[in-house]
């Protein structure tokens, strides 16, 4: 009886993790950029979107010399859980 309890416990964990883990995704991609100011990329909800709240996901890049030659720079934001989601990516060049 014991064995059955621990082999249960053990299965209802595992289903518990992976169902969490099978919600959350990466969100991934490369932005263009133009001269030497900053890129912002945020990651919104659409309820952050339209009510102007602070998007759940976001990042400033300081460009470096690198990417500033290459004209792009890459994103990724992990953890992203299930929904729709609108990216935002800009450049303040002037």
């Amino acid at each position: 009886m014991r064995k059955l309890a621990s082999a249960f416990l053990l299965i209802f964990v595992c289903s518990v993790f992976g169902a969490y883990a099978q919600d959350n995704y990466s969100v991934s991609g490369t932005v263009r950029c133009v001269g030497t100011a900053d890129v912002l990329v945020s990651l919104s909800t659409h309820e952050e979107w339209v009510s102007d709240k602070t998007p759940g996901f976001s990042y400033a890049f300081k460009l470096t010399e690198e990417q500033r030659k290459a004209g792009k720079v890459s994103f990724k934001f992990e953890g992203v859980p299930e929904g729709r989601y609108a990216l935002l990516a800009f450049q303040d060049i002037d």
